[in-house]
């Protein structure tokens, strides 16, 4: 544990005032004797994001007034003698606090803002992918500050939408390298490239299909690409009118080039002539570009939807000089989303089509008087979990204007969010278990509200030293690294050209010994431990390996279990490179439901007595005799009886124990037949707070 390095600043964190400097009136400027305007204690400043931190201002001459290089990296207020810096988002390039006095003299601070240990490495399970036109494919999100969000760069191509921790990326038409950034709830960003591809046909037996729309209407000069299904391979295509619409088939892509305006019929065949019509519309619009809008007023940090119609999509919005006042983007292709950013205008914000027509709106940003407050202002917590459960308490936000960002002076002791006009202020938690926030005496922790206004209010909690540290506030504490690894389904070869297994390593840091190993698809890859390295194996083995081939990209969990129950993952992803080879995976198998959620909690029956919780799940297809994994068997177990899977929680039907996770957690049950094709369920077993005693 280390000591208290300055209680000073610790209590001067209680007097935080509203923004802007806290002064009344118009106090005559102080001269400090000629000595050279500085700030105390440090030039270089690294937070966490919502770390609040106080830094002394002396020298130069009083008022001191401070500004933020990026304020949506890190606000900086000058009050009277102190600098605050309140950290937002994280952010790899420094930026720079200035604070100057009232001759103009100028002091600066870099400052960067980093994740908190609790908060985690943000990143995704695969920062590659690709998708077929119509298909979507799932990554999974960790770390970070959830809620996170999702948009794409080149949404023509692929789309990316958000459900908890998964990023769900969806096929448009085909391209490469379409950028989707995920944002988490401090903007702090991760890029993930899609391409689009188009499928490779199939000889399924069932009637020929497509995804094309009931009523389909397209842009003239445009394309669009859909996907066939069903009938005997390979398809062809014709039309009735080329010069309204050109339609061609690669595999079982079909792409829908458009002309002139007007409607043409399409015909699908395939090779045992099974066809599939549909008329499409091809047609521009006579209305000119407009805006639901041409004047707006809005306050400062704030948003305004405008609506965007007519012209020839897609639009664009145009930058200008008075972006500083406000700024814009693009919502679902045809909303103008105002950012207001300082205050000031009329300026104007400009949407453009694609045939270069463009249409204006004036936007003005107001200030927002604010009377901002936090009940209660003064609280005391032991530094003791009760049960190792996290300790969280509310604090009620009082006026100012919504929305809030909240700080913490020590984010490594107390970390606080926001929910609506509370205040939730929690002990940290990690991965594998609650930490106790101990102390070597009793410490204040300074909880800070900045409102939309640039108005704050503080509350002090107050952790009391209750003796020496307990030993083993948390059971264990694991990690892997790397945590996502993705490798090619082909196998290499040596110098001779025999084919090599694929072996590649990740090291396990912490826990307590012994250990086990979980593989969610033991066919494709398994682990064994050597020590604290954990060595990941293609099928088969060195003498005789087998290529682990897959029809799509494949991710294998591999699960990482102490003795005291903690555990940690890494995601192997197998990259699909093209056809299996003969005999390869040829069987199909699907189960039904593909995913299920549950509760950490058991239910009870009429009596009270806890209940063991039991998925069930249908198997369809295949060639048994069929094997069942689990990625994590100490939370969910499988059994199979003929077609029908069971999946239970632990213990038994008499002895229920309930599935308890520190964070929403999923778990994967894998069915695989016996000749190597697969199917698997996610079950995500949902926190549902502390685990019950």
């Amino acid at each position: 544990m280390k000591p208290l390095h300055s209680l000073v600043t610790l209590c001067l964190s209680l007097g935080l005032v509203a923004c802007g400097g806290g002064y009344e009136g118009s106090p005559s400027p102080t001269d400090t004797s000629g000595n050279a305007l500085k700030v105390e204690g440090s030039t270089a400043v690294v937070l966490a994001p919502t770390e609040l931190k106080r830094l002394e201002v002396s020298g130069g001459t009083r008022p001191y007034s401070a500004a933020s290089s990026n304020t949506t990296v890190a606000l900086a207020f000058a009050n009277d003698g102190l600098l605050t810096v309140a950290a937002v988002r994280g952010d790899t390039t420094p930026i720079t606090v200035t604070v100057t006095d009232a001759k103009g003299a100028k002091a600066a601070v870099n400052v960067t803002v980093t994740n908190s240990p609790q908060q985690g490495t943000f990143s995704l399970s695969s920062e590659q992918v690709s998708v077929r036109p119509g298909a979507t494919v799932d990554v999974r999100i960790t770390g970070g500050t959830p809620p996170f969000s999702a948009t794409s760069l080149s949404s023509h191509i692929a789309t990316g939408t958000i459900s908890g921790n998964t990023l769900t990326v969806a096929g448009i038409a085909e391209g490469n390298d379409a950028e989707v950034k995920v944002f988490d709830s401090k903007s702090v960003t991760q890029t993930l490239l899609a391409t689009v591809a188009a499928p490779l046909p199939s000889a399924s037996g069932l009637p020929l299909t497509s995804n094309l729309p009931a009523n389909l209407t397209l842009r003239p000069n445009n394309s669009s690409t859909y996907t066939l299904g069903g009938g005997t391979p390979p398809y062809s295509v014709v039309s009735n009118n080329t010069a309204t619409i050109r339609p061609s088939v690669r595999g079982a892509a079909l792409m829908l080039s458009t002309g002139v305006s007007g409607n043409g019929t399409v015909t699908v065949s395939d090779t045992v002539g099974a066809t599939l019509t549909q008329r499409i519309f091809v047609q521009t619009t006579s209305a000119p570009l407009s805006l639901a809008q041409t004047s707006v007023t809005g306050t400062r940090l704030t948003t305004t939807d405008v609506g965007i119609s007519g012209g020839m999509p897609p639009y664009k919005v145009l930058t200008n000089s008075t972006s500083v006042i406000a700024n814009g983007s693009l919502i679902d292709g045809d909303v103008l989303r105002i950012n207001m950013l300082n205050v000031g205008g009329p300026s104007l914000l400009s949407v453009s089509d694609s045939e270069g027509s463009s249409v204006s709106v004036s936007v003005s940003v107001t200030a927002v008087l604010s009377n901002l407050s936090l009940s209660p202002t003064a609280i005391a917590i032991s530094e003791l979990l009760t049960d190792n459960s996290p300790s969280s308490l509310p604090i009620q936000i009082v006026g100012g204007q919504a929305p809030y960002r909240v700080f913490t002076s020590h984010p490594n002791l107390l970390a606080p969010t926001v929910d609506g006009s509370t205040v939730v202020v929690r002990t940290p938690v990690t991965s594998t278990g609650a930490i106790a926030p101990c102390v070597d005496l009793n410490t204040p922790v300074a909880i800070t509200v900045i409102d939309t206004t640039g108005a704050t209010a503080s509350a002090t909690v107050t952790i009391s030293d209750n003796g020496t540290c307990p030993q083993g506030g948390v059971t264990s504490s694991m990690s892997i690294s790397p945590r996502a690894i993705a490798i090619s389904e082909l196998l290499g070869t040596n110098s001779n050209g025999v084919p090599q297994q694929t072996v590649v390593g990740a090291v396990l840091a912490g826990g307590v010994g012994p250990y086990q190993v979980y593989s969610s698809h033991p066919t494709l890859l398994t682990g064994q431990l050597n020590g604290l390295n954990l060595n990941i194996f293609t099928a088969g083995t060195a003498q005789s390996p087998i290529a682990s081939c897959v029809n799509a990209d494949t991710p294998v969990v591999l699960t990482v279990v102490d003795s005291l129950g903690a555990s940690s993952t890494v995601t192997v992803t197998l990259v699909d490179q093209g056809p299996c080879p003969l005999g390869v995976n040829s069987t199909s198998v699907t189960l039904s439901p593909q995913a299920v959620t549950i509760s950490e909690l058991l239910s009870t029956d009429t009596n009270g007595n806890p209940q063991q919780t039991v998925i069930t799940a249908v198997l369809a297809g295949g060639v048994g005799p069929y094997q069942v994994y689990s990625s994590n068997p100490t939370l969910l177990s499988a059994e199979l009886t003929d077609t029908s899977l069971r999946v239970l929680s632990p213990g038994t039907s008499l002895a229920p124990t309930a599935p308890c996770v520190v964070a929403n957690t999923p778990v994967f049950i894998t069915v695989v037949d016996a000749q190597g094709a697969s199917a698997t369920i996610t079950v995500t077993i949902t926190d549902n707070g502390p685990c019950p005693i």
